[in-house]
């Protein structure tokens, strides 16, 4: 980690906002790996370097779907100035409707979980 002595808060998170929902149908091309968290982190050779993703959400602008373990490339920025270790993926999102999604979005998974902590 960095000695940075910055705080990062969360002031507001509102689960199934319009942005943000708390579930969605998700269809992955290719499919997602599977994996034990509990075991290990995923190594980034599970997975594919590009990822689609069709959701039955009508709009995504959240920067951390945790759920989903998708993340927008301003939370991902985030996470590399604080020298988080992660994997990310770009993903192509399909939201119903056929609308754009507001922000480009990546899969997220943590290599070293104790640093999100900080």
């Amino acid at each position: 980690m960095s000695n940075t002595t910055e705080q990062f808060y969360v002031m507001d998170y509102l689960p199934d906002d319009a942005g943000s929902p708390y579930f969605m149908d998700k269809e992955w091309d290719p499919g997602l790996p599977d994996y034990d968290i509990f075991t290990a982190p995923p190594k980034s050779t599970y997975f594919s370097p590009e990822y689609r993703l069709k959701a039955s959400a009508t709009q995504l602008d959240g920067d951390f779907l945790i759920s989903d373990n998708l993340v927008s490339f301003d939370f991902l920025k985030l996470c590399e100035e604080c020298l988080v270790h992660s994997i990310h993926i770009p993903v192509d999102i399909s939201p119903l409707r056929k609308k754009k999604t507001g922000k480009e979005y990546y899969l997220f998974f943590l290599l070293d979980y104790i640093e999100i902590l900080d």
